[in-house]
């Protein structure tokens, strides 16, 4: 996106879209390293959470607070989740410090649809980007 959105406000700007998967902005995401040079990879969420909560995300609480509550729980076990997610390093205490200051922002979002459908949002004035990556027959009413 051209500008950091909430969650929210995403899902209200493309509702015939579908959207999979929300980059989370944490404060590390433009030099993509920590204080030491190792890669710092990207961090969100999917979307299935917020349209059929399920699992860490039953609660009535927002989302994001939510979000940020399941980073708290992996903090607990960061090495395991390091090893788990074959990142080098997930540098969770700075970005959960970032996520309660400054609040919950994509900067990005994965999301599936027609081609046609897709490809249309280049013209949204909040669009920075769009890569379509794997192009497969489609039916949106399965």
């Amino acid at each position: 996106f051209r500008e950091l959105l909430s969650v929210q406000e995403v899902t209200d700007m493309f509702p015939t879209i579908d959207i999979v998967w929300y980059a989370i902005h944490t404060g590390l995401e433009e030099k993509q390293t920590n204080e030491e040079g190792m890669y710092v990879a990207p961090i969100g969420f999917p979307a299935d959470m917020i349209s059929r909560p399920s699992g860490a995300f039953e609660s009535d609480s927002p989302h994001e607070e939510q979000f940020i509550d399941v980073l708290k729980s992996l903090q607990k076990h960061e090495d395991l989740a390091v090893k788990l997610s074959r990142a080098k390093v997930l540098e969770l205490s700075k970005r959960i410090s970032f996520l309660e200051k400054n609040g919950v922002k994509t900067y990005g979002a994965v999301v599936t649809g027609p081609k046609v459908e897709v490809e249309k949002l280049m013209s949204h004035e909040k669009v920075r980007k769009l890569k379509v990556g794997e192009a497969r027959l489609w039916n949106w009413h399965s």
